[in-house]
């Protein structure tokens, strides 16, 4: 595919799965659901509400970092609930394949083709509210770098939000994107693991030393492939 050519493989890989999952004729359905209201109803992350009320009577700045072509957060723009930006370093290749496939999206929102690492850097200390990241993390060319830089531009305030799954370098056997493995350890920290030159480093604390309070943790991470989730206040 033309519009793969110059990434690399694990990038080529996702464009190739969204090129066919978007055309109609992927095994994902209610991924292609999502640009519309009833897909986006469904997608939609209702727990995010209780956050976006705290911000009342403001709409709140949301960044979806790792959102893929159509973001998990779109019915919260839909409704106008909060301002969304869909941050995604194949943003533009997205773009082009909604185009292609003239695929009609009920909400609007902005996307921005941008790694997590630049995050801050590009739209600014404090730009957001609330910064979600959904099983994005580890598929970043650097982990701590992009958490660090995901904290540096939430506002003092405000939320970050991750749903992640734990360890799925090792479940995915180190292949493409998955070079990095993302788990709660016992102490709820957020621990990070990475396949560096065929050798796994040592556990870091991903969370650790910076101005988060943890709100809600479903850690500890018990076994390989399990869904956890993770919310922090930016002390202000």
């Amino acid at each position: 595919m033309r519009l793969a050519e110059g990434f690399p493989q694990g990038f080529r890989d996702e464009i190739g799965f969204w090129a066919l999952e978007l055309s109609g004729h992927g095994y994902h359905p209610e991924l292609l659901d999502r640009a519309k209201v009833r897909g986006m109803t469904e997608a939609y992350p209702h727990q995010l509400d209780v956050l976006v009320a705290d911000f009342a009577p403001r709409v709140p700045r949301v960044a979806d970092v790792g959102s893929g072509p159509l973001s998990q957060l779109a019915f919260g723009a839909y409704q106008a609930r909060i301002v969304l930006t869909a941050i995604d370093p194949l943003a533009d290749v997205y773009q082009r394949l909604i185009r292609l496939n003239r695929l009609l999206e009920q909400a609007k929102y902005k996307r921005l083709a941008l790694e997590a690492e630049s995050l801050a850097d590009t739209c600014g200390e404090g730009a957001f509210e609330i910064v979600w990241c959904r099983n994005a993390l580890d598929h970043s060319r650097n982990p701590a770098l992009a958490f660090r830089s995901m904290v540096r531009a939430l506002a003092p305030g405000g939320y970050l939000v991750l749903p992640q799954k734990a360890w799925e370098g090792t479940e995915e056997n180190w292949h493409g994107l998955h070079q990095h493995d993302v788990y709660v350890d016992q102490q709820n920290r957020l621990m990070l693991q990475s396949m560096i030159n065929g050798r796994l480093s040592e556990p870091c604390c991903l969370s650790c030393d910076l101005p988060l309070e943890r709100i809600s943790s479903t850690g500890p991470s018990s076994k390989v492939g399990e869904w956890f989730e993770i919310v922090w206040r930016k002390a202000g």
